[in-house]
């Protein structure tokens, strides 16, 4: 399903200075449009909101890749921004046509994403794969081991990555991934 990832927090100058940016400051403020507030604060709020206004991060595809329905899919209609994946050892979650920095590679990615379960420890993705295009965006694989066991007691797993300053999550339940009363992830 399709899902609108979420812009990570900005950090105060200190809390950026803490993490090692010597050179943090104010940011970009406000401007003379601010400085307007001393007489009218309605012109002031909106300078204030304009300096700290993010574009929109539109939607992206978020697929569970392993699951068999899918499989069976691929394999009649093989997704050609996909490379072949080894879906019998890992669980594999896809996130399609997502903005990404330049400077973010597999290693970063691999560090920065979960699948979540209620009261158990998250599983971190064993590898990452990348494709990236010309436009800016990719297509980014994570491959989640198939030895930590996912069962129906689990109820839902929680997908949850960032790509640079936007957080994507999308939640999936194990009652809409049973075929026939058998889990197909």
């Amino acid at each position: 399903g399709r899902v609108t990832p979420e812009w990570v927090r900005d950090l105060s100058p200190d809390e950026r200075r803490q993490g090692g940016d010597m050179e943090a400051d104010i940011g970009r403020g406000v401007g003379l449009e601010g400085l307007i507030g001393i007489f009218d604060s309605a012109r002031a709020e909106a300078a204030i909101a304009r300096a700290h206004e993010k574009p929109d991060p539109g939607t992206v595809m978020v697929r569970w890749e392993s699951a068999n329905p899918v499989r069976q899919a691929e394999q009649k209609l093989p997704d050609p921004e996909l490379p072949a994946l080894d879906t019998d050892a890992f669980y594999v979650v896809v996130v399609y046509d997502i903005q990404m920095p330049k400077s973010w590679n597999e290693r970063i990615l691999r560090g920065v994403a979960a699948l979540k379960r209620y009261q158990k420890k998250d599983i971190k993705p064993a590898r990452v794969v990348l494709e990236r295009k010309v436009d800016g965006s990719a297509t980014i694989a994570y491959l989640f081991p198939r030895s930590v066991e996912i069962t129906k007691k689990d109820v839902s797993v929680i997908f949850q990555a960032q790509v640079g300053r936007l957080v994507v999550t999308r939640i999936f339940s194990t009652d809409d991934m049973q075929i026939a009363n058998q889990l197909e992830l």
